[in-house]
């Protein structure tokens, strides 16, 4: 039979046991512990005990069984909802604002959010054209936040800004690899000017139907006759221009067709020799010692020597008769075309100068 003295002998040694299984059991607990000590404005979050965490420099123990997800530590850090791998299957993290915008068509949820539950609904791209509607703004966003800002466009769920959707596209006919067989791509405006005979039938139209008919090069000579504007229209479109001229299906504006062209004959480095050149009459008037031999010429063999003996005869033999009598004789004055020989074509180059127009 125990004694009283033996039963609180067994009462305070139970008592004792229980109370260090406490203590211990308090040491081991864990919880999450909020590290602020490198970055305070973005603190990190452990789970450790409440012992380590009061050794870590502005550690905070936030108290036994606690976590860090949801992130429970405040800061610059919040949901993270990122569409660039699978738009329709976005991934979710914890993440500080900056990072998460790193990542390809990623949108931060706000400070403190969290991935529990699941905060990544339907997104997609938002072409904003309010502040400058040449340059618009494509932001991700759900449909309710883009249709909050001025002039915006929601272009659907799980879009991306990549490429970029915001400005207008339409069929743009290109003629310039095949006048007769042009192609037809889907770009904008400004892409279709870039490419050479690149002709824009207008936003939102396609390429399906075929569109790309026949177009031509147009001359349009209404605001400076000398200097004609060449655009790729259709015959229809040409003919609405004041003084425009349609050079055809299926011609380009390269070469230029809109400002005729002739021979050259440049004698400024070597007038006894000169060289051909084709150009425009402008451009031949403003090269030293130029003389334009008329609209269409060509450089063939010669042209110039010939010519030039055409101009010389017509200012020194003024009679034919005078002429005629220095050819008959062989006399090297009427060496009309400058070879060293008094021939026949000679003879044939001053008959060609009493009828020549004066340049």
């Amino acid at each position: 039979m125990l004694t009283s003295s033996a039963i609180r002998r067994i009462c305070t040694g139970a008592a004792g046991l229980a109370l260090s299984a406490s203590s211990v059991s308090a040491q081991d607990a864990t919880g999450a512990c909020c590290i602020g000590g490198i970055n305070p404005q973005n603190p990190s979050c452990e789970v450790m005990t409440a012992r380590q965490c009061s050794q870590i420099e502005a550690g905070s123990y936030l108290g036994d069984g606690t976590t860090c997800d949801p992130f429970p530590c405040g800061g610059r850090t919040g949901a993270c909802c990122i569409y660039g791998f699978n738009p329709e299957a976005p991934i979710c993290e914890i993440l500080p604002e900056a990072e998460c915008l790193q990542w390809e068509a990623a949108v931060y949820l706000g400070d403190s959010t969290t991935c529990r539950p699941f905060p990544c609904g339907p997104f997609g791209a938002c072409c904003i054209y309010g502040f400058n509607p040449q340059a618009p703004i494509c932001e991700i966003l759900s449909e309710a936040e883009c249709l909050q800002w001025e002039a915006a466009v929601y272009q659907g769920n799980f879009t991306t800004c990549t490429p970029f959707p915001c400005l207008p596209t339409g069929a743009c006919c290109i003629f310039g690899f095949n006048p007769n067989n042009p192609s037809c791509q889907i770009t904008s405006e400004l892409e279709c000017s870039q490419i050479e005979a690149g002709v824009y039938q207008g936003d939102d139209t396609t390429c399906t139907p075929f569109p790309c008919g026949p177009f031509g090069a147009c001359c349009i000579y209404g605001f400076n006759p000398q200097a004609p504007i060449c655009e790729i229209l259709t015959q229809e479109e040409c003919e609405r221009w004041e003084a425009a001229v349609y050079q055809g299906n299926f011609t380009t504006c390269r070469p230029d067709p809109c400002t005729p062209t002739g021979a050259c004959c440049i004698g400024g480095i070597n007038p006894m020799n000169p060289i051909c050149q084709i150009m425009t009459r402008l451009e031949c008037s403003q090269v030293e010692a130029g003389r334009y031999l008329g609209d269409g010429t060509t450089c063939t063999p010669n042209i110039c020597r010939r010519r030039l003996a055409v101009f010389a005869a017509q200012a020194s033999f003024a009679d034919p008769a005078a002429f005629i009598a220095k050819f008959t004789v062989g006399d090297v004055v009427a060496d009309v075309t400058g070879d060293g020989a008094v021939a026949m074509d000679d003879l044939l180059a001053y008959a060609e100068s009493l009828f020549a127009a004066p340049h």
